[in-house]
């Protein structure tokens, strides 16, 4: 599995914040964090991350999500392209028997067309 940095798993910006991280003591980021109710909501989120990644179990149990939801994606497309094959030759019996059906009554007219032709 290639490496993904932990903030697109737990859907952070992945932009630099230094918003955040330049404060060093808890009045600056307080302080900021009421200023604006979206950096309040991004550093609780980053607090979160942060105690997750911190504790082991928590660490361990959301890796075994993340491989989860990796593979559970995997099984997904390899289903859909299943899907898609069969679709596909669903589609393509569905319009030859239609094309047949057409070509049958097709037939008919024209043969009905000949019987009116040879009793006039």
């Amino acid at each position: 599995m290639a490496y993904t940095p932990w903030s697109h798993y737990l859907a952070l910006p992945s932009r630099p914040m230094p918003y955040i991280c330049a404060g060093s003591s808890t009045n600056t980021i307080s302080t900021i964090s009421t200023d604006n109710g979206e950096i309040a909501k991004i550093f609780h989120e980053l607090s979160q991350a942060y105690d997750l990644l911190l504790d082991p179990a928590a660490r361990a149990a959301f890796d075994n999500l993340l491989n989860v939801k990796v593979q559970a994606k995997a099984r997904s497309d390899r289903y859909d392209t299943t899907r898609k094959k069969f679709m596909d030759d669903l589609k393509s019996r569905e319009d030859a028997f239609k094309k047949q059906q057409q070509d049958e009554k097709a037939a008919a007219i024209r043969m009905k067309y000949e019987v009116l032709k040879n009793e006039m």
